[in-house]
């Protein structure tokens, strides 16, 4: 006791401020032994300085609420006073109390003016020098051992890897949106029900094209209007078309979701609209409901307070439906809606939001989890901080908040299995990048980790296949390291392979077999690389232990938005092909694609029936692969552009492949 007094005592002088009389060792003592809630009110009524003040109401998740007996008050007021004593003057309010979040737990409010106090809190507090993170150091691992081995040693006994429950579901007669998740639809800029493809072009407009036998007739466009000045993305559910779109008023960006009826495809009506404040972070589709994620700046002189359309009309959340994770980074605030879009005219809907921030989101049927990067002041290093939320038809729920070291690649980093979210990310520490795979429960506490593996690399894909995680790292060459999770608070590294270039895209197929979609690289000259176009593999992962390397392909100078985003790969499982579109400029030092899809030099083909590209143009196409024990391309389907319109996209209609650039043109043609 003597020498926790004296430590408070020297930080209180040390940073100028004057201790309350309270803090005598004549008072404590009294104090404890007194026993009773009024004394210790007694004692906290003095005000020689601001004191932190916790919130009272708590949503799942997190340590128990401050307890009234005297014991465990006046340990908490000692703790905050240990904890806290360089954050008074920062997050003092002027009313002489402060609102300070708690250490473990999402909070919600009392008031709007307990929250327009802790906007301006954190606006002062960014202003004068930004970030601060007072978190445990074990919940974030900031000073680990940097030399920790890697896993290493036997694998247990377990059975090949299983990814039918992965393995995307594709109709015979038309395209779908290759999706993370089984039946957990995403919005895209393309979708196609067979007859009519729907389709957001470079004007943010969308177009709606009759599509039968490679013939396609534009019927109908949803132009910009005040409904969606900028239209983003799709949903297409029967005859529902569902847009996720951007609007710009005088209380700055807001997001909207308009459902049209699309029965009849020449003449889209309006169903319903739905707003909510801040910008697109993701959205997600299950059953009839839409999961619409924003992220909104509540400071800068704006509304504190989030608006959402609710009973038809847009106004400001309730109170009680705003909480707040442990510390945050800045004013930011995640809002999450649910929006039914089979409710008809009347649109129904229930949002929450967070004071938080967002990046990048995982969503499966019951659970999403939203993820953002933070910095952390102390380590001077990055954080992921992860927000989960429960989903259930209309129903959302913030529940669970937590933080782990590093960065994250993509919403393929995350992933959640009988309870577990599995996430994987990259720190960088003192200038060496350090890997890790963490484990967590569904409060989002540390269960299990892999740390160390693959030190100065980073990771660029991964994919989660039953208990196992296949993880790309890169520096010069691309590792794939097969991590097993079957035994959440030991996960092991199982086995690993190397290959030139890197993979950004990770796509199981039947047979125990992992595609690869990324990047083809070349040496630089001065000990590194760079990229040089575009490259497949394919991954034998039959053997954990033992990953092998079947075949690879490279395409030098070629691109494809495929190597960004995983919207852009086409399956057709049914005909045993996969299909991306691509684009690639021609250059005097560009190697030519011929008429056969055949890489080489124009000057050194040697056959003269050959027809090459012209030097210095553009031009696309569809690259259309089969993967087996090998891979091997079908058709390099070449379109020349004239005016550099980039190809975006791809569908199948029966044994027809569309392809749409920006503008909105489409090409077409057979394959069988």
């Amino acid at each position: 006791m003597k020498q926790d007094r004296k430590f408070i005592q020297e930080r209180f002088n040390r940073d100028g401020i004057r201790a309350p009389e309270s803090l005598s060792k004549e008072k404590i003592q009294k104090l404890l032994a007194a026993g009773g809630e009024e004394p210790f009110k007694e004692h906290l009524s003095e005000e020689p300085q601001e004191m932190p003040v916790f919130p009272k109401r708590r949503i799942r998740g997190g340590s128990r609420p401050l307890t009234r007996g005297l014991v465990a008050a006046a340990a908490c007021f000692l703790v905050a006073l240990l904890v806290f004593p360089a954050a008074y003057e920062r997050f003092s309010g002027d009313s002489g109390t402060s609102f300070v979040p708690g250490r473990d737990g999402l909070y919600t409010f009392e008031s709007y003016s307990e929250i327009n106090k802790m906007v301006k809190q954190l606006e002062r507090q960014n202003q004068n020098g930004g970030k601060w993170l007072f978190r445990n150091e074990e919940a974030i691992l900031m000073e680990e051992d940097m030399a920790a081995e890697e896993t290493t040693g036997a694998a247990p006994a377990s059975s090949s890897a299983n990814s039918s429950d992965q393995e995307m579901r594709m109709s015979s007669e038309f395209s779908e949106t290759y999706l993370q998740v089984k039946d957990v639809d995403e919005a895209d800029i393309v979708k196609t029900d067979g007859k009519y493809i729907y389709y957001v072009n470079r004007n943010e407009e969308v177009q709606i094209y009759s599509a039968a036998d490679g013939e396609t007739q534009k019927v109908a466009e949803i132009s910009n209007d005040p409904i969606e000045e900028y239209v983003q993305d799709l949903y297409l559910k029967d005859d529902l078309l569902v847009t996720i779109g951007r609007v710009y008023d005088e209380e700055g960006e807001s997001a909207a979701v308009a459902t049209y009826d699309v029965s009849d495809h020449a003449a889209p009506q309006l169903k319903n609209v739905f707003r909510q404040s801040g910008s697109v972070v993701s959205s997600r589709m299950v059953g009839d409901y839409v999961y619409l994620v924003t992220s909104y700046y509540a400071g800068g002189g704006r509304q504190n307070v989030p608006k959402v359309t609710a009973e038809g009309v847009y106004e400001k959340m309730k109170v009680e439906d705003i909480c707040c994770v442990p510390e945050p980074a800045s004013a930011s605030c995640v809002v999450l809606s649910a929006v039914d879009t089979a409710s008809g005219t009347g649109t129904l809907s229930n949002s929450k939001a967070v004071f938080g921030t967002s990046d990048d989101i995982y969503c499966n049927n019951e659970n999403l989890y939203v993820a953002a990067f933070e910095y952390d002041k102390k380590s001077d290093g990055s954080v992921t901080r992860i927000i989960r939320a429960s989903l259930d038809g209309a129903s959302v729920r913030f529940e669970a908040e937590g933080i782990v070291s590093g960065t994250i690649d993509g919403q393929f980093s995350m992933d959640e299995k009988d309870g577990y979210f599995r996430i994987a990310t990259t720190a960088n520490r003192g200038g060496t990048e350090v890997n890790y795979l963490y484990i967590l429960d569904q409060d989002l506490k540390e269960v299990g980790k892999v740390r160390g593996f693959a030190r100065n690399e980073s990771i660029r894909a991964v994919r989660y296949i039953g208990d196992k995680a296949y993880v790309i790292t890169f520096r010069q060459v691309d590792p794939l390291f097969v991590i097993d999770l079957s035994d959440p608070a030991n996960p092991f590294v199982e086995g690993e392979v190397e290959i030139d270039g890197f993979s950004t895209l990770l796509g199981p197929i039947e047979g125990d077999r992992l595609l690869g979609i990324g990047y083809l690289t070349q040496d630089n000259g001065y000990g590194g690389v760079y990229k040089d176009g575009l490259k497949l593999a394919l991954f034998d992962i039959s053997d954990p232990a033992r990953p092998a390397v079947l075949d690879s392909e490279e395409f030098s100078g070629m691109s494809s938005p495929a190597q960004e985003t995983h919207l852009a790969l086409l399956v057709n499982q049914k005909e045993g092909y996969y299909a991306i579109p691509y684009n690639r400029y021609f250059s005097e030092d560009n190697p030519v694609w011929t008429d056969r899809g055949v890489i080489s030099d124009a000057e050194e083909s040697g056959t003269a029936s050959e027809e090459v590209m012209p030097r210095n143009s553009y031009t696309g196409g569809v690259l259309v692969f089969g993967a087996d024990q090998s891979l091997h391309v079908f058709d390099n389907h070449q379109l020349t552009q004239e005016d550099g319109h980039f190809l975006q996209r791809s569908v199948f209609i029966g044994g027809w492949i569309y392809t749409l650039d920006e503008q909105g043109t489409i090409y077409s043609f057979p394959f069988h």
